[in-house]
Order: C-alpha cells, then structure tokens, then sequence
C-alpha cells in the first residue's frame, strides 16, 4: 500500500509483515503491529496529496500530484525501485488533490482546490502515454474547491467530492458529459460551521453507496450517490476513534490487505508538518459491520 503524507511531501510504502512492532511515532518510518512504514520519496515536494497505481500497464510505478519546491503543480510518476529517478508527467494550474485512473482508457484524473474560492475548482485529465512533461487537460472548471474523486468502474462515472459544500460533482466519463451536482452530508450538528468531506470510495458491494471521510467531523459517513437532498439516507459508519480523517480506501485482498478492511487516514491541521499524532488505521471487518 503506498499513501501520501502531504505537509512532509512524502510517499510512504507500506507492507504487511508477519510479526510487526512497536506502534510508529509518526515519523513515516514507524511499524505497527503486522505492518510496516517505508518514505521512500521526500526533499523536493513542498505538498504530497495523493497516489494511485496501475498494475497493468505500469508496474512498480505509483503516480502522485503535489506542489514541487521550486512552485511547480505536477502529476509524476514514481518508480517504486528507484524513487529518485521519478519524472513529471504533466504539469497543472493548481494543485492536484485527489487521484484516481480510468481502469478501461488508462486516463488520470486529479481534482484541485483552486484558490479555494468558489469557482476555482477545477478537475484535470492526464494520459499518461509518452511524452511526458505537457499540460494536463481540464474537464471542468468554475466549480467549488474540490477535494478526492473517486471513478465507477463499471459505470465510467467520475464522482468528485467539493469540500465545502459536501456536495458530489458527477461525470460520465463515456459520454465526456456532466451529469450533475448532487447533494451529499447534511451540515447540521458538524463540529465546524461546514461539514467538510474530503476523500472517499464507493461500497465495494453496492457501488451506488459513497463512503467518505468527514474530515471536520471525525467521522466516516455514508450515503447515496445521486442524493436527492443533503443527509438522504446518511449513515454514520464510525466515530471517536479517528481525529481529522482524509481518506479511506478498502483493501485490495493482496499482499495482506484484506478485502473487508477500511484504511483509514488522519490528516492534522492546515499548516503543521511536525505534527505527529495522526496515523493511518485498518477498521477490520469494516464490509461486514456496515
């Protein structure tokens, strides 16, 4: 599993072994018990905000979006072998946030902030053929800061999260079309006056279901995508056990990551890199309880 600590500008390669640790201090060369954490990319990124891999058609490569130190957006390419010999693949306007591939085209998408004002949000599109180092193309612009983005497989619908409003900016990506914006989190009762939700995935075993964390809330939550209206059917799936949650993702069933696993990251505050609380957690038998 790789993960992307995003103050550090680090990307951490994390294994499963059989007899683990003591628990991590943070630091991202940490262990737990059954797995341990590797930095296996820092120095020259000012952000890290996400990654994502494709077995097929790059192995042993992980691709990543952040801020470089030298004030540059970029999508790269890492290979897992040889880090330091990653490349850019292409350059965007803002930062990217979210990423995720397109498993039947082999495109990248990543979602930005902005300005993080409203109608700076914008989602990008990569192909990540060579060459690279070009320009990533622009599906949507104009909208809210926009945060994870998650793709339906078997549908090609490209679901992005904007964060302030906790709505589901929805695409489709056969037919290269907006389907719409739907709502998603009821606002009422969040710590803060928004509820802020930041990236999620679907329900592996009903893909019409959105999992997301609820990132001013310390909170995993649920609902439908196509909400009809803000709390629709709104499950509250786990709270009290995580601080500032910005991602989950289910296990893959490889490599000791098991299937019925939700991973869960914590993510700190806005501006702190040596913060060390926050961690990245496995809910076991999370497809079973919910």
């Amino acid at each position: 599993m790789f993960a992307s600590e995003r103050l550090r500008g680090q990307l951490l390669q994390i294994n499963r072994t059989e007899g683990g640790g003591e628990a991590g201090k943070g630091d991202g060369g940490g262990t737990v018990p059954g797995y341990t954490s590797t930095v296996i990319l820092e120095g020259m990124w000012k952000l890290l905000l996400g990654c994502v891999v494709d077995t097929k058609r790059f192995p042993d490569q992980v691709f990543v979006v952040g801020h470089l130190r030298n004030g540059s957006y970029v999508l790269a390419a890492v290979p897992v072998h040889s880090p330091s010999s990653w490349a850019i693949v292409a350059f965007t306007t803002h930062c990217g946030n979210g990423i995720r591939i397109h498993e039947a085209t082999g495109r990248l998408y990543t979602s930005t902030e902005g300005t993080f004002l409203p109608g700076s949000g914008a989602v990008y599109e990569i192909d990540p053929s060579r060459p690279w180092g070009g320009q990533a193309s622009v599906v949507a612009t104009n909208i809210l800061p926009a945060d994870g983005l998650w793709i339906d497989q078997d549908r090609a619908l490209l679901y992005v999260g904007l964060l302030p409003s906790a709505e589901v900016w929805t695409y489709n990506l056969t037919a290269r079309a907006v389907v719409g914006t739907f709502p998603g989190l009821k606002h009422a009762g969040c710590e803060l006056l928004l509820c802020a939700m930041d990236d999620f995935t679907l329900d592996p075993a009903n893909s019409s279901v959105i999992v997301a964390a609820t990132w001013t809330d310390n909170s995993v939550r649920s609902f439908p995508a196509f909400s009809p209206e803000a709390g629709f059917e709104e499950r509250l799936l786990l709270e009290g056990v995580v601080e500032r949650p910005t991602s989950v993702r289910w296990g893959s069933g490889f490599g000791g990551f098991a299937a019925t696993s939700l991973f869960i990251s914590e993510g700190g505050s806005l501006g702190n890199p040596n913060e060390t609380a926050y961690r990245i957690l496995e809910w076991e038998y999370a497809r079973i309880i919910t």
